[in-house]
């Protein structure tokens, strides 16, 4: 009973003070003891209003990463400087990309793909160009230069001629496209979605050059491309001119497949080729 009465005063102050509001606006230093239960209150608030748990912590970086494809260490960064928000940490991140965009562009891209591109009347070979052979393979990169191509091929300016004419990178940058990869979508100049699927892979990537080639009045334009209809690293492009009409040009296509093929598994016979295609250089 002695110790109950000795007892009973603290746990009344004890009650008072658990019960009483917590004023959140004041801070208290970790080193001032006088009113732990305030500071517990303080400390215990704050954590929970902030708290995600490591399940949805893990679902969440999971689900940007596939969003975005960056890094899961800047995944993780944009998150936390977000509170956990996926809306708000996707645009921080491709405002991140831009900017590490832009560091990276001077490092050479020496890899890359070639994506071709054609029609009945014309085709259309454009390079683009990476760091690695690692991003090369990359389903994103390889989306980029086939659209790349296509849209090269619907440009207007080019020349109609049965030879092959150089297509400039500049031609392509400013030209809009609209994307449809999970990744990559939405209208974009091409020079806005390189430096977005650049900040995807961490590399720079950079447009190349390209060229087109018309078919004749009465002839067909064939092609070759390793790994078609993917982009791939070797190709041929030629044109064959019919001079007889009864011909049937499905047999001159046949024809034409093969030595584009042939033509590019030669040695290359250009003893220059800045002499041979000044404007690509």
């Amino acid at each position: 009973m002695g110790l109950t009465r000795g007892m009973k005063r603290p746990i009344e102050i004890l009650f008072k003070r658990l019960s009483s509001p917590v004023n959140c606006g004041n801070a208290y230093p970790a080193s001032n003891y006088s009113h732990p239960i305030n500071g517990f209150g303080i400390f215990f608030t704050q954590k929970y209003s902030s708290e995600v748990s490591a399940s949805e912590q893990m679902n969440l970086i999971k689900q940007l990463r596939e969003r975005t494809s960056a890094p899961i260490k800047e995944v993780k960064s944009a998150l936390v400087a977000c509170n956990w928000d996926i809306e708000a940490a996707q645009k921080d991140l491709r405002k991140r990309g831009v900017v590490l965009a832009s560091k990276k562009s001077s490092r050479t891209a020496a890899e890359g793909l070639l994506a071709l591109a054609q029609n009945q009347n014309k085709a259309v070979i454009f390079e683009l160009n990476c760091e690695t052979d690692f991003v090369a393979r990359n389903d994103i990169f390889q989306y980029l230069a086939l659209s790349l191509a296509k849209s090269a091929l619907m440009l207007e300016g080019s020349k109609q001629a049965s030879v092959a004419v150089p297509v400039r990178p500049e031609c392509l940058e400013d030209l809009k496209i609209n994307f449809d990869h999970p990744k990559l979508t939405g209208e974009k100049t091409v020079q806005n979605a390189i430096t977005e699927v650049a900040a995807m892979m961490g590399e720079n990537v950079k447009l190349g050059g390209g060229f087109a080639i018309s078919a004749p009045s009465y002839g067909v334009v064939s092609t070759y491309l390793h790994t078609s209809p993917k982009p791939g690293r070797i190709a041929g492009l030629l044109s064959l001119e019919v001079e007889d009409k009864d011909v049937s040009l499905d047999a001159v296509q046949r024809v034409g497949s093969e030595l584009a093929n042939a033509c590019s598994s030669c040695k290359a016979i250009i003893p220059d080729p800045k002499k041979m295609f000044p404007l690509m250089h």
